[in-house]
């Protein structure tokens, strides 16, 4: 047992080794990280925009008796914003899914060369990411509509 384990760390260090020195490399890789990065602050971005919109819509409920009108700006204001975080996760699960992929093909050939107990337990590990993989991407292409809160005039009004 001891030595799978040994043999299974030693495996998988050469592995995160080679694979870091591919992506150091590989102009490829290196520029799927990039895109991967660029991605995250396109994300990051659009969370303060989520924030920015959000202070921006309560201040106005603040200030305006007119909930209705309100309202529909929010909405308006939440489905833009919301549809734009969508594509920019489908963009990043895309680029996730690409980096995958390569590090797949990277990995497999040192995966056949492990004892069979090992094989099983990696073939399994790999069922379990692809299908938490499926789930994600599934979740980011669901059409779920998320409704602004009704604002009611007497949360509008100062006390």
């Amino acid at each position: 047992m001891a030595d799978i384990t040994t043999m299974a760390s030693t495996l998988g260090r050469e592995t995160a080794t080679k694979v870091r020195e591919f992506a150091a490399t590989n102009s490829a890789a290196k520029k799927t990280k990039d895109a991967i990065y660029t991605i995250v602050g396109l994300g990051v971005l659009s969370v303060q925009k989520i924030n920015v919109a959000a202070k921006a819509a309560r201040t106005k409920v603040d200030e305006t008796v007119d909930t209705e009108g309100l309202n529909a700006a929010v909405k308006s204001n939440t489905a833009d914003i919301t549809s734009a975080v969508k594509r920019t996760a489908a963009t990043v699960d895309a680029k996730v899914n690409e980096v995958i992929a390569m590090a797949e093909a990277i990995v497999t050939p040192y995966e056949e060369k492990l004892p069979t107990a090992a094989r099983e337990v990696a073939a399994k590990v790999r069922a379990m990411s692809t299908a938490a993989r499926a789930k994600v991407t599934e979740a980011l292409h669901d059409d779920v509509v998320v409704e602004a809160p009704v604002v009611s005039e007497s949360e509008t009004t100062p006390a």
